[in-house]
């Protein structure tokens, strides 16, 4: 048992899952490294403290924030790398910062230190399964029906007899319609009676009535067939077989057991044939699995990036900030298909929208710390900006937010920030992702609460 199998105390659930997972590892030989690092690296990116303020959509933020069986015996939280609440008592080395190459370091030297968590097989794990559905469902692999083995016959007991069906007369059936004809009689005999009518007309008039009962009783109405089951029944009769009827019974059960077995020992043959087959086409989708893994990932993260499209353009935009025309002039000297200005999205009017082929949409924001003419406080923590935010990431868009000192002092590197996001966007390339978070570190302003947006706008700050 390895180190971390005796430090985790693994469920059985979990057992079962890693289990799955190795013969999965064992057979295709990937290593979901990508898929993990890509987590971790969109994980480090994401930001709401400082400016720049960068935002992932809902089903990206999902997506990362599942668990993921990872290498050979570890279920690990991603998130929990992250969380500086973790469990001290599990007494693990995990990177102090969220920095993509601190926690990939941290991966390759830091193994066997990491804690574990159970899977529960539920939506909140991310499995080699679902890698190799994805990659089924995109066309890189495809489904391959294993062949059903056949079922090795079993010689069968000699019975001593069989049952017979015999049919008799439905005795209690026949006595309830008797009493019913007599009872319906003197019902009749009674009606007559009534209507003071001679004794021989009575006796007519009833047997009358009772001729149409009994034909009533005695017919169905679907066809007007005769329903014999009514009268006669079927019972069953176990009979004994006789001494020579019972040898050519054996006789006869084993000839079909020696047929079944003759075409069971064919179909094992034609069996192994097509399991040779199958595994050959398996070992064949597994390499073509490894080869394609990484472009299999870039496709999870494009899958869960797609925006709602549902914005307009229209005449008369809000008032535009001081520098968000440099912002859109360099953006558009770099992708002029991708620049939307003067758009509304739910009530709601983006300064600069970026709209990666009508799927993948960027909200960018250049906050002010107060307004110019009426000195109004702006932006502050605690304003409706985390509101605005949800509207925009519950629709699955990024949201990317600059200080406007950040373009006065900084303007390249944030179109370089919004250039690393548009290629990670259009390529699922996670490699650029430090790219951003080193940026986003060396231009970083720290978000300012109402009073200090107030004391900036008495000293002028903006000016």
């Amino acid at each position: 048992m390895s180190i971390l199998q005796r430090r985790a105390g693994l469920s059985l659930n979990a057992h079962n899952a890693i289990k799955d997972w190795n013969s999965f590892c064992e057979s295709t030989e990937i290593d979901n490294r990508d898929y993990v690092n890509g987590c971790i690296g969109l994980m480090s990116i994401q930001n709401s403290k400082e400016y720049p303020i960068l935002l992932l959509p809902n089903f990206l933020n999902k997506q990362i924030n599942k668990k993921v069986i990872y290498e050979e015996f570890s279920v690990i939280d991603i998130p929990c790398l992250f969380d500086n609440n973790w469990d001290s008592t599990t007494k693990a080395t995990y990177p102090q910062e969220n920095d993509a190459t601190t926690v990939n370091s941290f991966f390759e030297s830091e193994e066997e230190k990491l804690p574990l968590i159970s899977n529960e097989q539920s939506n909140n794990t991310f499995t080699y399964n679902d890698f190799f559905n994805i990659a089924k469902d995109t066309g890189f692999i495809y489904d391959i029906p294993s062949p059903r083995k056949p079922i090795e016959p079993k010689k069968s007991d000699i019975p001593k007899g069989y049952y017979k069906n015999y049919k008799t007369i439905n005795i209690p059936f026949i006595i309830s319609y008797m009493i019913v004809s007599m009872i319906i009689f003197l019902i009749h005999m009674l009606i007559g009676y009534g209507l003071d009518l001679p004794l021989e007309e009575r006796a007519i008039f009833s047997l009358v009535m009772l001729a149409f009962y009994l034909i009533v009783l005695a017919f169905y109405w679907e066809g007007f067939g005769f329903r014999k089951h009514h009268w006669i029944t079927e019972k069953l009769k176990y009979i004994h077989y006789s001494s020579n009827e019972f040898i050519q019974k054996k006789a006869q059960l084993k000839a079909e057991f020696r047929q079944k077995l003759e075409k069971y020992e064919r179909n094992l043959i034609a069996y192994s044939k097509e399991m040779e087959l199958f595994l050959q086409k398996k070992n064949e989708q597994n390499s073509m699995m490894k080869d394609s893994f990484h472009e299999i990932v870039k496709i999870i993260w494009r899958q869960n990036m797609i925006g709602n499209n549902h914005y307009k353009q229209v005449e008369t935009p809000p008032q535009r900030g001081r520098f968000e025309n440099s912002l859109f002039y360099e953006l558009m000297k770099i992708f002029p298909e991708y620049v939307k200005i003067d758009i509304e999205f739910l009530g709601r009017f983006p300064d600069i929208v970026i709209n990666i082929e009508n799927k993948h949409f960027i909200d960018i924001e250049i906050d002010e710390p107060y307004d110019l003419i009426e000195k109004k406080e702006l932006h502050y923590i605690g304003c409706k900006d985390e509101e605005r935010n949800d509207i925009f990431t519950e629709n699955n868009w990024f949201v990317l937010r600059f200080a406007e000192e950040q373009l006065k002092s900084n303007l390249i590197d944030c179109v370089n920030i919004v250039k690393f996001l548009v290629d990670y966007i259009k390529n699922g390339n996670v490699k650029i992702l430090p790219n951003i978070r080193l940026t986003q570190k060396e231009i970083s302003i720290k978000r300012w609460t109402k009073e200090e947006a107030r004391f900036m706008a008495i000293n002028n700050y903006r000016i």
